[in-house]
């Protein structure tokens, strides 16, 4: 499989993916391309869509239109081998509460690619989380719940890092954290990273591409260029949403 990664322009497809609940589309019509080591902010309102599309692509759920793939693989039904390559944190859980955090990473690491102890230690030095292995993940506070996620999401550096509202209940320590997560696995390892959120970037240290989704369908993207602040992409943003020609009927989600 890393052979077929190094040799694809892009690390996620998704054409004409729409996925129905309860006779609703959640998203519908999604286009979209994710080159190979991007750093991908996919930015809705709450109920938009957002964590459909990542579910997605994840593996997690079974569209009921179009496709999704990484690196020209399908990812419902698919094997380990792609699988393995794909890293998800949800917006919410992504851990075992009864579970050491060290334990947590353990299972992460054992269903990624077999038990590897430094692939363990590296997640939790990056996420600040070694004082933490030995408590069990449902006495931790939220931010540090929400790091435990993304570590497990991170184990084995895989080649795509879906992370679902990561910035959500962390503080400035934590937002230190991520930012240096994202620095280490997109400059070092090349991995594709999507960040799905409510919210706009802050000001950003990287390029990167910000895609919009309103009412269920992609309305377009931007390239950020190195240095924006937060109220240049919010009014990039707001051009997307103006340029969308509207959204669908009916169309509902949790996230």
């Amino acid at each position: 499989m890393r052979g077929v990664v190094d040799s694809m322009e892009y690390a996620i497809e998704a054409i004409g993916l729409g996925k129905v609940s309860a006779h609703r589309w959640l998203i519908r019509d999604v286009n979209l391309r994710i080159s190979r080591s991007a750093l991908y902010f996919l930015v809705a309102p709450n109920g938009a869509g957002k964590t459909t599309l990542l579910r997605l692509l994840a593996g997690l759920s079974r569209a009921s239109s179009g496709t999704a793939t990484v690196f020209g693989r399908q990812v419902w039904g698919a094997g380990p081998e792609v699988l393995s390559q794909i890293g998800f944190a949800p917006a919410d859980g992504g851990y075992y509460p009864n579970l050491t955090v060290d334990q947590n990473l353990e299972v992460a690491a054992a269903v990624r690619r077999g038990f590897d102890r430094q692939a363990i230690d590296e997640a939790a030095t990056i996420l600040d989380l070694c004082p933490l292995k030995g408590r069990r993940a449902g006495t931790l506070s939220k931010g540090q719940k929400k790091r435990l996620a993304i570590a497990c999401a991170l184990v084995g550096y895989p080649a795509v890092l879906l992370l679902d509202e990561p910035y959500a209940n962390l503080d400035a320590d934590g937002l230190d954290v991520v930012e240096e997560l994202l620095s280490v696995v997109c400059a070092r390892h090349g991995t594709t990273v999507v960040i799905a959120s409510a919210l706009p970037p802050n000001d950003l240290g990287r390029a990167a591409v910000v895609g919009v989704i309103d009412q269920g369908r992609f309305s377009g993207e931007r390239v950020l260029a190195e240095g924006l602040t937060q109220a240049e992409v919010r009014a990039m943003l707001r051009e997307l949403m103006a340029g969308s020609s509207g959204g669908s009927d009916d169309n509902s989600d949790q996230g």
